[in-house]
């Protein structure tokens, strides 16, 4: 069945049908299943406003795709016969995730030590934490993930000070 056949068709449809019977339902038109779609009879692009309920299968039809089956039941389906090859599925648990935290908070340390010498030089100076972030940024420190803020600015005191516990942590 073609777009235009099935346009055509529920055009008709929608034509013939009482303007009482023209109201909401939730079932849908072609084949009484639930409706879970509006399909446009003209479409939109051509100033159509009017509009039938169809199921997604129903729906797709009228648009020449082939859908047999919702997009949960094809997961579903996927993930069975991904079971039945032998596939993990469902490894993200914490054993799976410590390895990368214990790695991040290694980096973590490894660049709070990077930075030691400075910082300890800038509080010896009596600077505040402010002033810190100040003088880090215009030296051209990158923060530790190297990014820009939303601001513009490269450090925050957020990260100063996560980087200071990081410092104190050590000692």
């Amino acid at each position: 069945m073609s777009e235009a056949s099935t346009t055509e068709q529920l055009q008709l449809i929608f034509d013939a049908a009482p303007k009482s019977t023209r109201k909401r339902t939730d079932k849908c038109i072609e084949c009484g299943a639930p409706a879970q779609e509006d399909h446009h009879v003209i479409p939109k692009s051509l100033g159509g406003t009017a509009t039938v309920p169809l199921c997604s299968q129903c729906h797709g039809r009228a648009h020449g795709m082939r859908r047999t089956a919702n997009i949960s039941d094809l997961t579903r389906a996927g993930l069975q016969r991904a079971r039945a090859r032998g596939v993990a599925l469902g490894s993200a648990g914490p054993k799976n995730l410590k390895q990368d935290i214990e790695g991040r908070r290694q980096a973590a340390d490894a660049f709070a030590a990077s930075l030691a010498d400075v910082i300890n030089r800038m509080k010896a100076a009596g600077m505040t934490q402010i002033a810190m972030v100040a003088e880090l940024n215009a030296i051209g420190i990158q923060t530790p993930t190297g990014k820009e803020t939303p601001t513009g600015k490269a450090w925050s005191r957020t990260q100063l000070q996560r980087t200071l516990a990081r410092l104190t942590e050590r000692d």
